[in-house]
């Protein structure tokens, strides 16, 4: 049998009243009823014409609506193909979407709290070193200070990557150098700490929030270097890593972590390449989120910042697929799910909103990205819970719903 919708052109809504129809459709979780009669989305009545061959007719005429028609009504509907497209995989995977919460269910917030670590000792001695502003860089003499900071504390670079036993310099990027300066362990023979900030601030873009992230790890035992070679900022080791373990055996870093400051975009392309990069790797990607002042707090919005809407709340199957047993409805997994498009970008406002809806809804949220071919990509996020932080980061898993 045909499944029957009609159109009330004047409400604009979409409904069924038949009851195969609403049979049909209620066991898989499509619509609302009210007083016996099904009311569907505009995305759930496109993709029941598209896929399951859905007949939809004008309520008043009784003619049937074709694809022209059905698409001049999506036209005014922001992001319509990027939202449509990201409902259809879901669906097809034989898993149940909707844009309203269709089940009471128990599963908790995904939190990952990462150890504790004794805040590193300095030396009271000073290191003497040149700043050189266009290679943002400190060079130092190595010697006995030198090597200290070195191989206790993964300061800088002696010699080359993986090889300091080649080179008579110590070398300190711009995010070591200002550290170092501000613990009182760095002279600088050219500069001065206002000068350094100013210079480093117009030559590297968001220097300042960066900063602020990686001195925080710093304080707090953490090992954090440059990720550029992953495509993201900084890439973390946990706490006490050393440059070398002996001298056949390196440390790997377990982390990579990229800064998505208040007011600055990414393209989605870009962030979803670096989370791929850091899973074919086997690292851990995190993402800083450094907010202003205005911050959320008691529940309410991000001050100065549009409300954003989530798209869909979206469930597991109905079975546990590694034992076949049936789930309560309270059983299943629950996520807020928003849909980009390859081809957006994000600010870090935006994605803080969409992460503080779903941690009000006590939900987890995954953030569906589609690409120019129609695929979908998912992104698992969960808070990062450290110690004495006071920014804001989260862990984004690629995952297979």
């Amino acid at each position: 049998m045909t499944l029957q919708i009609y159109f009330n052109k004047k409400a604009r809504l979409f409904y069924s009243d038949d009851p195969y129809t609403i049979s049909v459709l209620r066991r898989a979780y499509y619509g609302k009823m009210h007083k016996s009669v099904l009311y569907l989305d505009i995305i759930e009545v496109f993709y029941l014409y598209e896929m399951r061959k859905a007949i939809i007719k004008d309520e008043s005429t009784f003619q049937e609506l074709d694809a022209q028609e059905l698409l001049f009504l999506t036209t005014n509907k922001q992001k319509f193909f990027t939202n449509y497209y990201a409902y259809r995989d879901w669906r097809e995977r034989g898993l149940i979407i909707n844009n309203y919460r269709c089940f009471e269910t128990t599963n908790k917030q995904l939190q990952v709290e990462y150890p504790e670590s004794k805040e590193i000792i300095l030396p009271k001695e000073k290191l003497k070193g040149t700043f050189y502003a266009q290679d943002c860089m400190t060079i130092c003499e190595k010697n006995e200070l030198s090597e200290y900071l070195y191989y206790n504390y993964w300061f800088g670079q002696i010699g080359s990557y993986k090889n300091s036993q080649r080179g008579s310099f110590l070398k300190l990027d711009s995010f070591e150098t200002l550290y170092l300066f501000q613990k009182n362990v760095l002279t600088i023979s050219n500069i001065k700490e206002k000068e350094l900030n100013d210079k480093l601030s117009k030559r590297i873009r968001d220097f300042k929030v960066l900063y602020d992230v990686y001195s925080e790890w710093r304080r707090l035992g953490y090992v954090i270097k440059t990720g550029f070679k992953f495509g993201t900022h900084f890439r973390v080791y946990l706490p006490d890593a050393k440059p070398i373990d002996s001298e056949s055996n390196y440390f790997h870093s377990s982390h990579v972590l990229h800064c998505i400051p208040e007011h600055s975009s990414i393209d989605i392309s870009e962030l979803s390449r670096a989370i791929r990069v850091a899973h074919s790797v086997r690292k851990t990607f995190i993402l800083a989120i450094p907010l202003g002042q205005q911050k959320k707090v008691a529940g309410k919005s991000i001050e100065n910042v549009e409300k954003v809407n989530l798209t869909f709340y979206a469930y597991t199957r109905s079975e546990n697929v590694a034992s076949n047993k049936l789930l309560n409805n309270s059983e299943r997994e629950e996520y807020l799910y928003y849909a980009f498009h390859e081809d957006d970008s994000v600010d870090g406002h935006k994605l803080e909103s969409l992460i503080s809806d779903a941690r009000e809804q006590n939900t987890n949220l995954i953030i569906g990205i589609v690409d120019r071919e129609t695929g979908v990509t998912y992104y698992l996020v969960k808070k990062l819970l450290l110690k004495g932080s006071k920014i804001s980061y989260y862990e984004l898993e690629w995952i297979q719903p």
